[in-house]
């Protein structure tokens, strides 16, 4: 029973045999119950409040370190590309542009070798660029014994299996609930070696390398003013006065 319950309860139950002044002291205690019961909740709907009010205000501030952060992303972006674009621009088109003329000059010179009687010609002008690959290359090999399976085949952990008196074999693993028998062996012949590595030629230069410009290009040329016509009433007639008869009659004969 709150206190509230409690002080009504009490003043009901004296209102037929307590005097007027226990009933006044009574109903006091019921008014005081209550006004404490309505400071607390206003204190509650406060507290409530303030609480709603702090999560809005984290949660504009989280909002607002999101935008800036993005904005000062932005602009560090924009700075280094003014800073940084024209030249790397500058580098691709000398590149590109002597890759070109690299070509023309080494297919001019493979003409003149081959009309020299030359077997040997001049290679393509990004053959530096190719990766030359390497044959597979034999490291080691040997025969060994080993501990198989049922079927033959080499199992693992060769290292950590124990020959025992029989002759068998035993290897118990960290962790294991019991411990692998074998009793049959197999030579086999182990060759180490570094594999084959393919040649690797990259795309071309012309399909790589591009012009990064800051900004995009404007259209080439200076603008040049056009026009468009459009009515904008319907069409008027504009002779003050018809023609007389004569005038009809002759312009028709002509």
């Amino acid at each position: 029973m709150t206190a509230i319950e409690a002080a009504e309860a009490a003043y009901a139950a004296g209102l037929l045999s307590a005097t007027d002044d226990a009933l006044r002291a009574l109903d006091g205690a019921r008014r005081d119950a209550g006004i404490r019961l309505d400071r607390a909740k206003a204190l509650v709907a406060a507290f409530a409040d303030q609480l709603a009010q702090s999560d809005e205000a984290e949660k504009r501030a989280a909002l607002a370190r999101i935008v800036e952060q993005a904005t000062s992303d932005q602009s560090e972006l924009r700075e280094l590309c003014e800073r940084q674009l024209p030249t790397m621009a500058a580098t691709a088109r000398a590149i590109l542009s002597l890759r070109a003329r690299a070509e023309r000059t080494t297919h001019t010179a493979n003409r003149a070798l081959e009309a020299a009687g030359e077997t040997s010609m001049l290679p393509g002008v990004e053959a530096f660029r190719v990766q030359p690959g390497r044959p597979r290359e034999e490291l080691g090999r040997e025969v060994r014994d080993l501990w198989v399976d049922d079927a033959g085949n080499a199992v693992a952990f060769q290292d950590q299996i124990r020959t025992q008196s029989d002759g068998s074999g035993t290897l118990s693993l960290p962790r294991a609930h019991h411990v692998h028998h074998f009793t049959r062996r197999r030579r086999f012949e182990i060759v180490e070696f570094l594999p084959e590595v393919r040649a690797i030629q990259p795309s071309s230069l012309t399909e790589t390398v591009s012009v990064p410009d800051l900004y995009s290009l404007a259209q080439a040329g200076d603008r040049k003013p056009e026009t468009t016509t459009r009515p904008v009433e319907p069409a008027r007639d504009v002779i003050s006065r018809k023609p007389v008869l004569g005038t009809r009659m002759a312009t028709g004969r002509g």
